[in-house]
């Protein structure tokens, strides 16, 4: 049988997935039920003949004592945190952290802004560049 990934961020997968070569996400060759049964305990795949995925997961995890539902992919897509809205600082009010809390506090306002340096004017040049 050749089975088809179907796992978002998969679908067109090229290459090898253990012993089994992918194109556009779907098997080169003939898999055996217990290499597509392996494959399916990772990702979501459909045979190319209408199995059920579910059904291939399902036979596997049963085989290794599992009660684990196979549907639910192994791989989740997870989003990147959204950036925190910058806080716009000027000149002065940088001066006035750095006199109240010296390099330390330039340095967690840098840190939001992805700038370092060694010095408080040098910190404060950056993180009004990188404010623009």
């Amino acid at each position: 049988m050749k089975i088809k990934i179907t796992v978002k961020g998969y679908e067109h997968f090229n290459g090898m997935f253990g012993a089994v070569q992918f194109e556009n996400g779907v098997s080169v060759d003939h898999v055996s039920q217990r290499e597509a049964d392996q494959i399916a305990a990772v990702v979501t795949v459909v045979t190319l003949d209408g199995e059920d995925d579910k059904l291939i997961g399902n036979r596997y995890n049963a085989s290794k004592g599992l009660q684990a539902e196979a549907s639910t992919p192994a791989i989740a897509s997870v989003e990147s945190p959204k950036p925190a809205k910058k806080v716009e600082y000027t000149f002065e009010q940088l001066s006035e952290i750095a006199d109240k809390r010296g390099i330390a506090g330039l340095r967690e306002i840098g840190e939001k802004y992805g700038v370092r340096s060694n010095s408080i004017q040098g910190l404060i040049k950056e993180i009004q560049e990188a404010q623009k």
